[in-house]
């Protein structure tokens, strides 16, 4: 009833708040926008691992716009650590596939004025 009343929860991973330090400063405040964009993307590789271990099951990893913020060089990185991952990742982006440095044999798709189209 409270949740209603306020129109949001009270109770959730959205209310949590830490600080990441990089060289001893909070990153929030020294770190780049593609350095804060490889935490994030650690953070999140780092939370399927642990999902993996503690229940066994590979993971579905989400990663929204993986080209922002980061050089050709940080984004292959990515890449090729999610192919060997062994989770199923969808990874959206604004680039075409094929400007992404995309492993052969993955599956891309682009959707383009309502169209779906498979490469």
């Amino acid at each position: 009833a409270e949740d209603r009343r306020r129109g949001a929860t009270q109770w959730g991973p959205h209310l949590d708040d830490f600080r990441i330090l990089l060289g001893g400063r909070r990153a929030r405040d020294t770190a780049s926008q593609g350095e804060q964009r490889g935490l994030m993307i650690r953070l999140v590789l780092a939370t399927a691992e642990r999902y993996r271990e503690a229940s066994g099951e590979e993971p579905i990893i989400l990663l929204d716009d993986l080209n922002s913020e980061l050089d050709e060089e940080r984004r292959r990185e990515v890449l090729q650590f999610l192919g060997s991952a062994g989770a199923q990742v969808f990874v959206t982006s604004t680039e075409r596939p094929e400007r992404m440095d995309v492993p052969p044999g993955e599956g891309c798709f682009q959707i383009e004025e309502g169209s779906l189209t498979a490469y």
